[in-house]
């Protein structure tokens, strides 16, 4: 597991109660597919380029797993120019253990995008992305400046720390391991993680 204490420099993260306010905020105030790509980043402890990469075949709802097995790559911010490349190292291929709260989210998220695949049929980009462009080429995955964007609007409305990124909420969930205030459990080769949150910590209540 990656050790915040060795980062060269600070790495700003949210308070449990903090992401709680952030979280409701992207719930009642975001725009389309704000909440469950939050939801997913905060709790899951992915990188926002391997969110980017989910399909609907890394999900595992018997199971309640995630399986981490590409990235997205588009340095030009070229919704229609992107490649999705394998990890750099055996151990970020990974399955994560859920909660079955994000589970009932993603079915409320596949809902609406099979709306939108049946508005845009004849133009949509079917390659089972879980998060997709709504409009604009409609079904290509979002791309890493977007989710940024997005988290920005929702920092504002939250008067929270402009400065915090996509990656702080990474730097929150591994912060969270270490303290041990979330459970985990990694296998012997680092392959698979486990973490169980209690329900009303995804539901803002």
């Amino acid at each position: 597991m990656e050790q915040l204490e060795n980062e060269s420099e600070v790495v700003k993260y949210l308070e449990k109660e903090q992401l709680s306010v952030f979280l409701k905020i992207a719930l009642d105030q975001g725009l389309f597919g704000d909440y469950i790509i939050f939801l997913v980043l905060a709790y899951s402890g992915i990188r926002y380029g391997e969110l980017c990469a989910l399909k609907w075949t890394d999900f595992d709802f018997d199971n309640h797993t995630l399986s981490i097995t590409k990235t997205y790559y588009n340095p030009t911010n070229n919704i229609l120019d992107y490649q999705l490349l394998t990890p750099k190292t055996t151990t970020s291929k990974r399955k994560i253990e859920l909660s079955p709260i994000i589970f009932t989210e993603l079915k409320k998220h596949q809902k609406l995008q099979k709306e939108y695949q049946m508005l845009y049929k004849k133009t949509y980009h079917d390659k089972k992305f879980v998060f997709f462009n709504k409009e604009e080429h409609p079904g290509y995955p979002l791309y890493i400046k977007f989710i940024g964007n997005r988290m920005r609007r929702l920092l504002k409305l939250a008067e929270l720390d402009p400065k915090l990124t996509p990656h702080s909420l990474r730097h929150t969930t591994l912060l969270y391991w270490q303290r041990q205030e979330w459970a985990y459990r990694r296998s012997w080769n680092g392959l698979v993680i486990k973490m169980m949150i209690r329900p009303k910590a995804y539901t803002c209540m």
